[in-house]
């Protein structure tokens, strides 16, 4: 069932990480009335230009051809936006106006080719001076260094979708799209394997913040099928529906 949100209630809302995705078995404390509640656990991830025609729950022409149920079912739990803009939509610009929560003209990453300033206030460092614990793992795009994590295994810019290099901490960082060292694998599984260690060996004690970037999306329609080839068998036919219908 639609839920309808007043666009204030939830700015609110996200300022305080409930329209982030809350897993089981939190731990920490915020104030609230009547004495004190648990912090929640914070997954965000972000998929690359996944345009709301891709997702079935919107109900468009992709919907019976390439249906999205694990998303859908966030959807009929949680929020769906049905009228929401985005000021600049493009990879670097956007990343760093959701770490920072400002506008590119005061960030200062208007394109492709800024730089973000990791000294700049972010979402993660805020959050990692509370005690949480902080990674970002999959696409970074910045250039910079990630600042606020305790962790991160990050592609050089957009990355390679089969044995994608990735950038982790502690070892030597090279801005843009230098260093990394290479991961046998699919990017999804990879970035996906990565994240599962982390969150395995994180303190169970300590709430957590988790920035996923998925980036296979990026490539679908420019540089033909970039997935694995299970994936491409389970939607063969539905391709060919598709084109027929169309």
């Amino acid at each position: 069932m639609n839920r309808l949100i007043k666009r204030s209630d939830f700015l609110k809302a996200l300022s305080l990480g409930t329209a982030a995705v809350a897993l089981p078995g939190c731990a920490g404390i915020l104030p609230g009335r009547g004495g004190r509640r648990k912090r929640p656990n914070i997954l965000y991830i972000m998929s690359d230009d996944h345009a709301a025609a891709a997702i079935s729950c919107y109900g468009g022409r992709l919907a019976g051809v390439a249906p999205t149920p694990n998303i859908d079912r966030l959807a009929a739990g949680g929020l769906r936006l049905e009228n929401c803009f985005c000021t600049n939509s493009i990879c670097v610009p956007s990343r760093a106006a959701i770490m920072t929560g400002q506008y590119s003209h005061v960030n200062g990453v208007y394109t492709l080719a800024d730089v973000f300033d990791r000294d700049r206030p972010n979402v993660a460092r805020m959050l990692q001076q509370t005690g949480y614990q902080t990674a970002v793992i999959g696409k970074w795009h910045l250039k910079t260094e990630p600042s606020g994590f305790d962790h991160y295994h990050v592609l050089p810019g957009q990355g390679r979708y089969h044995d994608p290099v990735m950038k982790e901490k502690g070892r030597q960082w090279r801005d843009g799209n230098r260093g990394g060292e290479e991961r046998k694998g699919y990017v999804t599984d990879v970035i996906t394997d990565l994240s599962l260690e982390w969150l395995q060996g994180s303190d169970p004690d300590r709430p957590l913040r988790r920035a996923q970037g998925r980036p296979l999306r990026h490539a679908q329609g420019r540089l033909g099928w970039a997935g694995t080839q299970a994936v491409g068998y389970r939607y063969q036919s539905r391709r060919a529906q598709a084109c027929k219908t169309n």
